[in-house]
């Protein structure tokens, strides 16, 4: 609002902060604020600390639509790591566009070392999402690695296809236990169990980097395997009794499945759904998350 704009103004034109002074400075007045605080990036390259600065900045004001005069300067940037920088990642509409950026870098097969740090300030649970984990197992995290690029690339690699058929032909997926031996003693014991229904391996690394914003926190994993048919009935049981997260398996299975608006929808309901599950809990209390 205007009010929370001129807040603000009032709040920053005291700072010694560089950044914020360049802004001022140009801004005809506080109802410009918004406009510059975006468009600033068209003016200057920010380093990764003023661009973090800028984003919390935004984050203030609460904006859900990015400006048009944003939208439009960010049109005109061909290169997708400058595109990228140039977000907040705030809105629901910028988390698209950074989407769309990193599958356009993957495609490209850009290093990851030249984006990334973008990428951790604008969209961290996309970030999160691309994070390789290290698995006992060296075939699972060969494939859950290529899996998750080739998802946020929205093509599938010809490495990733090798290591399917490679699975098949081995049959890997054999040599895991399945998911109710798994839980049996937990289901015994009456410890707290949330079912994630489509939680699989690939979420893996977005799972991590949630829990890592919680400094009281923390987890390990076991890879369990699905009983075939890999429906819900076959892999239910009626003593489990646990809170029950389907949406994420109900998108993945949408028949109007669109890229990348589905797969952002997939993060957010992810992450916010881990978030709501970890401020739920008690002191000293372990949860059991199972898909």
């Amino acid at each position: 609002s205007s009010d929370l704009l001129a807040w603000i103004w009032g709040r920053t034109v005291k700072t010694d902060d560089e950044l914020i002074l360049s802004i001022i400075h140009k801004s005809k007045d506080h109802g410009c604020l918004l406009d510059d605080l975006y468009n600033i990036v068209f003016q200057k390259e920010l380093s990764v600390s003023e661009l973090r600065e800028r984003r919390e900045l935004v984050k203030i004001v609460g904006v859900n639509v990015p400006p048009k005069s944003f939208l439009q300067g960010l049109s005109e940037i061909v290169s997708p790591i400058r595109k990228l920088a140039c977000l907040t990642g705030l809105t629901a509409e910028e988390k698209l566009i950074a989407i769309k950026c990193v599958s356009s870098l993957l495609s490209e097969n850009i290093q990851p070392v030249e984006w990334t740090t973008y990428l951790e300030t604008v969209f961290p649970e996309l970030s999160y999402y691309l994070q390789q984990v290290l698995y006992e197992d060296e075939f699972l995290a060969s494939y859950f690695a290529s899996y998750t690029v080739s998802r946020a690339a929205n093509q599938v690699s010809e490495k990733l296809t090798e290591l399917t058929k490679k699975a098949a032909r081995n049959k890997h997926y054999f040599v895991f236990k399945t998911r109710l031996s798994s839980l049996e003693k937990y289901i015994q014991d009456r410890e707290h169990i949330v079912w994630f229904d489509g939680l699989g391996l690939e979420w893996l690394g977005l799972v991590r980097g949630v829990v890592s914003e919680y400094k009281d926190i923390s987890m390990d994993f076991r890879p369990v395997r699905v009983n075939l048919p890999s429906v819900t009935d076959s892999n239910m049981t009626d003593d489990e009794g646990a809170p029950k997260y389907r949406s994420l398996d109900q998108m993945a299975h949408s028949y109007d499945y669109s890229f990348p608006e589905y797969f952002a929808r997939e993060i957010e309901y992810v992450s916010s759904s881990l978030r709501t599950i970890i401020e739920g809990m008690g002191p000293g209390e372990r949860v059991i998350i199972t898909s």
